[in-house]
């Protein structure tokens, strides 16, 4: 193994824990990237026991309406 690839794969290795750490302290603190926080939209669908649907008729499936 050369020096250069020791090193990038070092450089790598370094910005992988870095990011995982990012992560977790986030995660601590409550502040996660919308795309890692939990949904709970199901929570709430089961805790009112419905579901609410909205169809837009301009939707390419619906835009066919009995005229």
């Amino acid at each position: 193994m050369t020096t250069r690839r020791r090193w990038l794969i070092a450089a790598g290795a370094t910005a992988v824990l870095v990011a995982i750490g990012l992560v977790v302290f986030a995660q601590d603190e409550g502040r996660l990237p919308s795309f890692l926080r939990r949904d709970t939209t199901w929570q709430a669908m089961q805790g009112r026991g419905t579901w609410r649907v909205g169809l837009d008729p301009s939707f390419p499936p619906f835009e066919m309406l009995d005229q």
